[in-house]
């Protein structure tokens, strides 16, 4: 997704933007600032989530072992009257738990093997060792351990693509709290000659959910290259603009008047 762009061009939006601009005496770049801080910040709400409950239960699964848990106790021994010392005694006791180890399900080492394929890496075996790449991190390791270091990725990027929308919408001076992704944005600029402002995402660049970055199919043949990103981030942007949208609808409609005296 390094090279892919969200990029709306909402006629719609821009209409809204002039018409709110008149009759809130505001410049249009104020307008367009305050406005595209709110979409990002609708955008945190509109973005399809999940849960790391979920991914556990779609990658991977919880055999229980043969192994059984044991658990250690102490105690004092008798004191030793000859060298008038207290001495401790340590036992491992067995319990009736068995050890419980999750695992990942045999499609999740295909799902490995064909993101390592569309990045143009080698394939794993059962035995066989390589670089994870985009995804697992950078440690080598078997098709196991990317599998289980796929599933912790997918854990840890839960919600990432939202975060990144509420990094964008505090650049734009709105919502609160911390957020380890990245994002941001490009203000408007009062009487520029190319009224425009950006919101960034730095999220989008990592997640490789359904086509990885690195090989795409060719323009024209096959299937067009979809990631993660814009599958789960372009929708909920899509539909942030529009509620945003309706929201200038119902502020402008009451004020109409102020519109027309202003021509």
């Amino acid at each position: 997704m390094a090279d892919e762009l969200l990029t709306l061009n909402h006629q719609k939006f821009k209409d809204a933007i002039m018409a709110y601009s008149k009759i809130a005496r505001k410049t249009v770049a104020e307008v367009m600032n305050d406005k595209m801080g709110s979409i990002a910040l609708r955008a945190v709400g509109t973005t399809r989530s999940t849960s790391t409950s979920k991914i556990s239960a779609d990658l991977e699964r919880v055999v229980k072992l043969s192994k059984p848990v044991y658990v250690k106790k102490q105690g004092m021994k008798a004191m030793s009257a000859r060298k008038g010392k207290v001495q401790l005694w340590t036992r491992k006791i067995k319990t009736k738990k068995s050890v419980s180890q999750a695992q990942s399900y045999e499609g999740t080492y295909r799902v490995a093997n064909w993101i390592l394929k569309n990045q143009g890496l080698a394939t794993l075996g059962k035995t066989k060792r390589g670089i994870g790449g985009t995804g697992f991190g950078s440690k080598e390791g078997t098709i196991g351990d990317l599998a289980k270091a796929l599933v912790a990725s997918r854990k840890k990027s839960v919600n990432y693509i939202r975060q990144g929308w509420l990094v964008a919408a505090k650049f734009f001076g709105k919502g609160s709290g911390k957020s380890n992704a990245s994002g941001g944005g490009q203000k408007a600029i009062p009487n520029s000659s190319e009224m425009k402002a950006m919101i960034f995402n730095g999220a989008v660049q990592t997640d490789n959910r359904y086509f990885p970055i690195l090989k795409l199919p060719s323009v024209g043949k096959g299937r067009q290259p979809i990631t993660g990103a814009k599958a789960i981030g372009e929708p909920g942007l899509r539909e942030a603009v529009e509620l945003e949208v309706g929201n200038m609808a119902a502020y402008i409609k009451p004020r109409m008047h102020r519109l027309w005296e202003t021509r």
